[in-house]
């Protein structure tokens, strides 16, 4: 059975959850004991295809009616869109790097201030 996630081998994602603070966090597992990958296979399977297609459906259009998605590009891989970049230069990359995870923490503290 192959993970929805980065399609890795449902193991592979449990293993990969349970090494990571930041995964297990976010699944809400944090001090817990791991689930058994039999476990997330069963909780995948527990949603239909139908539900995860509305569920995505909401949240693209929460999404346009926040401004966060305008729907005049779609960008699969960046890899194969055009776009205009700079070059990379380190001082750049490092600029680009705290602007973005400052606009995730602001996000993240309106979320919980802690």
């Amino acid at each position: 059975m192959v993970s929805l996630i980065e399609g890795l081998p449902l193991r592979d994602t449990v293993v990969r959850i349970d090494d990571s603070d930041f995964l297990r966090r976010s699944s809400r597992i944090e001090g817990g004991p791991m689930m058994d990958f039999t476990t997330l296979d069963r909780l995948r399977n527990a949603i239909r295809p139908e539900t995860w297609k509305r569920v995505n459906e909401l949240l693209a259009a929460h999404a346009v009616k926040e401004g966060r998605l305008k729907g005049e590009s779609l960008r699969m891989d960046t890899t194969a869109v055009e776009t205009n970049i700079h070059w990379p230069s380190d001082s750049g990359l490092l600029w680009d790097s705290y602007r973005t995870l400052s606009r995730v923490l602001e996000d993240v503290r309106t979320l919980d201030p802690r």
